[in-house]
């Protein structure tokens, strides 16, 4: 109940408030003073009028009793002594008549009647007295008693004076009650007033009271709905703000709907609470995914490590999971369907939040599960498989399919003397581990990754060292056509030639720099270094027209998309070499992962004038489905089929049928891997046009290469 007074300004309220307080004050204050005056006169008016009336009354009737007694002993004793006393009496009772005859003006009409009909009386008396001394003189001197005529008039007298004094103060009869009196006929008629002004003065004394008790409780009203519509709300206003200051923002503001200056208070505090709320929000949760970030993630595990220690029976595990060639997908997409990727992937991981679990955004392709209740490490890695398999299902991306792989890292946590960085620094090694294996799988965590941890960064490191000072150079090894041994071409292998360590092997420092992005630009380098000495190479051996060198390309920079279709397109378009002569060699990995944008990308660099070959076939998830697809012209078949031929006629004739399934889409086919002259005749057997291996000749500096082609078998068409 606020009266309607949340309506108006806080200012107008108190005015009004205490304005109608001041004048229900003012107001029982002046209608005191005016009934105290009231009461002052009437009380007044019954001093001068009423009481003396009745007081000179009984006066008159005690003078009348004294000169009747005076006329019984004059008429008894003829003592001239009486006579005097007579005279007196009779003296004061014509005083107080006349004092009564100056006020009767203010009697109401019965009382002048009763006072008319009293006077009547008393006259009456008068006369008889005076005939009684009148008749007492005619006696003869010495005559006593009088006779019984003067007798029985003293008598009736006696009678006409009780009758007056009864009638003004009432007898009491032979059970004890007064009767009579002022009460009947005289003095009720006398006092009639002088009792009606009494209840009139008792009910405006009552009425005063009355109203001082209603300003009081309108006052008391008045105060209250104030205080219930100003002082309680801003009280409320400021428990709440010292709640917020605590933390607790789900807290409901008091009287923010009103449109007053508290409700402007109110909702300035509710706008406080609702960025509180959401800087709580953005602090403590990720804003694409919904999902808690690191920082509430961190807090989540350091309130495990406290109940672990209080109770060493709870287990917990941490698994930290990062997407597989998500950089590459990101950038062939574009980050807006790379951003729906990652709520995709979330919203799959979140059925491990159930039974006590988290589920967090580590940062950028990362996430962390926090599994509860993992009472050992089968439990998980039980789990670890199961997110494996839930994030391999195909996901559609603004109508296309994409297929995506992540590697975990685990760390069970027994360790109550852990900490929070220790946990997730774990779990991280743990990963990247996975990760070096060919991702697609989990790693527990071992106190020896440490060191291989260690290593890494190192090579990171020294890798960025690399890249600044042009420590990097190229290797080639020959391609040549298996029927008459004549060189063909060279694949361009990228070297690393550390200033103290001398040759790094490209298995060390080639899966690290495609995790931390360096391999854009080592294979920008590459390309730009590869096309150069082609065209060397190409100047120096006429005999070899056709000539041709392969480069690998990554998945990272074909997903650098326009910058690389840009650097493709303009080293076509310069001149440099002769279309046809430069092929890039893709995985097959890059085709499962987004194979409608690899399918666009690899189309453009067909038409630019490049030719693509590709590599490692076979290893792959689904070749054989997306081989159709795209427009390759070489395929090569990887090693591991080409080193057991001569062994078992199996592997001969998945060869010869990754032969033939080329063939059939118009690819020419190299084999990888050769080392033995029987690998070789079967390949030829099977129709493989060229090889590659250690049998023709090992990866070779840019001047070896020179001197390596300058010694081979020239081409008898040139």
């Amino acid at each position: 109940m606020t009266l309607g007074m949340d309506r108006l300004p806080i200012g107008a309220r108190l005015a009004l408030g205490f304005g109608i307080v001041g004048a229900l004050l003012a107001v029982a204050v002046v209608g005191g003073g005016l009934l105290i005056g009231k009461i002052d006169g009437r009380a007044r008016q019954i001093v001068a009028t009423r009481l003396p009336a009745s007081e000179q009354s009984l006066m008159m009737a005690a003078h009348f009793t004294a000169s009747t007694s005076a006329v019984y002993r004059y008429v008894m004793t003829r003592n001239p002594a009486d006579l005097q006393i007579l005279a007196g009496e009779w003296s004061g009772i014509v005083e107080a008549g006349d004092k009564v005859d100056a006020v009767s003006g203010s009697f109401s009409p019965s009382t002048r009647a009763a006072w008319k009909k009293l006077m009547g009386r008393f006259e009456k008396i008068y006369r008889i007295e005076y005939d009684l001394i009148a008749e007492a003189d005619r006696l003869p001197a010495g005559t006593t008693p009088p006779g019984p005529a003067l007798t029985a008039a003293l008598a009736d007298l006696e009678e006409r004076i009780d009758a007056i004094q009864t009638g003004l103060s009432g007898r009491e009869d032979e059970h004890g009650v007064r009767r009579g009196g002022l009460s009947g006929d005289q003095t009720s008629a006398l006092t009639a007033d002088t009792v009606g002004i009494q209840a009139g003065l008792m009910m405006l004394s009552h009425g005063f009271w009355a109203l001082c008790a209603l300003s009081l409780a309108i006052s008391a009203l008045i105060v209250w709905a104030t205080s219930r519509s100003i002082v309680t709300p801003i009280r409320h206003i400021t428990e709440t703000m010292r709640l917020l200051a605590r933390g607790r923002l789900d807290l409901v503001i008091p009287a923010a709907t009103r449109r007053d200056e508290v409700g402007s208070m109110a909702a300035s505090v509710e706008i406080f609470r609702q960025n509180a709320v959401a800087l709580h929000h953005s602090a403590y949760f990720d804003g694409l995914t919904g999902l808690p970030n690191r920082r509430r993630l961190a807090d989540e595990i350091q309130t495990r490590l406290a109940v672990r220690r209080a109770d060493p029976d709870f287990r917990f595990a941490v698994l930290l999971l990062d997407l597989d060639n998500f950089r590459t997908i990101n950038d062939s997409l574009d980050h807006r369907r790379g951003d729906e990727l990652l709520v995709a992937v979330a919203d799959r991981l979140r059925q491990f939040e159930a039974a006590g679990g988290m589920v967090a955004r580590f940062g950028g392709d990362e996430f962390a599960v926090v599994l509860q209740g993992a009472g050992n490490y089968d439990f998980a890695e039980r789990a670890s498989v199961g997110m494996l398999m839930l994030i391999a299902q195909p996901i559609v991306i603004a109508g296309r399919q994409i297929s995506i792989k992540a590697s975990i890292g685990a760390v069970y946590c027994v360790d109550m003397a852990s900490q929070v960085e220790d946990i997730l620094r774990d779990a991280d090694v743990a990963m990247y581990q996975a990760k070096s294996a060919g991702g697609d799988r989990q790693v527990r965590f071992e106190r020896s990754m440490h060191e291989v941890a260690a290593r890494r960064l190192q090579v990171e490191l020294d890798l960025r060292a690399a890249i600044e000072h042009q420590e990097f150079e190229l290797f080639y090894q020959p391609i040549v056509r298996l029927h008459d041994g004549l060189v063909a071409g060279f694949e361009a292998l990228i070297r690393w030639r550390h200033p103290q360590k001398g040759l790094v092997s490209p298995a060390l420092f080639i899966p690290v720099a495609e995790d931390t992005g360096q391999i854009v630009e080592i294979g920008r380098w590459a390309l730009l270094r590869a096309v150069e000495q082609l065209a060397q190479l190409r100047a120096g051996a006429p005999d070899h027209p056709n000539l041709f060198c392969t480069v690998n390309v990554s998945a990272r920079q074909l997903g650098d998309d326009a910058r690389f279709l840009e650097l493709a397109r303009d080293l076509m378009a310069g001149g440099t070499v002769a279309p046809g002569s430069l092929k890039l060699e893709l995985t097959e990995s890059l085709m499962v992962q987004s194979p409608e944008l690899a399918a666009q990308a690899l189309t453009q660099m067909v038409a630019f004038g490049l030719k693509l070959a590709i590599d490692d076939f076979g290893t792959g998830y689904s070749s054989l489905s997306h081989l159709h697809r795209f427009p390759f012209h070489t395929l090569k078949i990887d090693r591991s089929f080409v080193m057991r031929l001569g062994e078992d006629g199996r592997s001969s004739a998945v060869v010869r049928a990754i032969s033939d399934l080329a063939h059939t889409f118009g690819m020419d086919v190299v084999a990888e891997g050769i080392e033995r002259e029987i690998e070789r005749s079967q390949l030829l057997e099977i129709g493989c046009e060229y090889g590659q291996g250690y049998l023709f000749g090992r990866p070779m500096p840019f001047d070896e290469a020179v001197a390596f082609l300058e010694n081979s078998p020239r081409d008898a068409v040139a």
